[in-house]
């Protein structure tokens, strides 16, 4: 189990959404030109709550950050949850389809995330 901090720095440290590669992820949060910064903190609030059931692994992190990426847009636009994919189901599934993000823990994980990036 990663505890909620470990994971957002491992995150931080390590991901790039479009290359794949091993970079740090303040210019993916600061950068990102497919994704805006509600999307990404939705994502990874989603992806502890997948993590508290399912573990995350370097094998499983990129599919994992890519269908929370997916529903995290689709939840940040408003937008009905139709037609998923078979990653997005299990993911749903996994956390028992609990979208609902309350003001105070993405006020949480954004501190968390900036804090993160500032000090790297």
């Amino acid at each position: 189990y990663i505890s909620r901090y470990q994971l957002l720095k491992k995150l931080i440290d390590n991901y790039n959404y479009k290359h794949n590669d091993m970079i740090n992820i303040s210019n993916f949060y600061n950068n990102n030109k497919v994704f805006d910064k509600c999307t990404i903190i939705v994502a990874m609030i989603y992806m502890n709550r997948y993590n508290k059931i399912c573990k995350l692994t370097n094998a499983n992190i990129k599919p994992v950050l890519e269908t929370c990426l997916i529903l995290a847009n689709k939840y940040c636009s408003d937008l009905e949850i139709q037609d998923s994919g078979p990653l997005e189901v299990h993911l749903l599934n996994t956390i028992n389809w609990n979208l609902y993000i309350s003001e105070e823990e993405y006020n949480y994980y954004q501190k968390v995330i900036l804090s993160l990036i500032t000090s790297v």
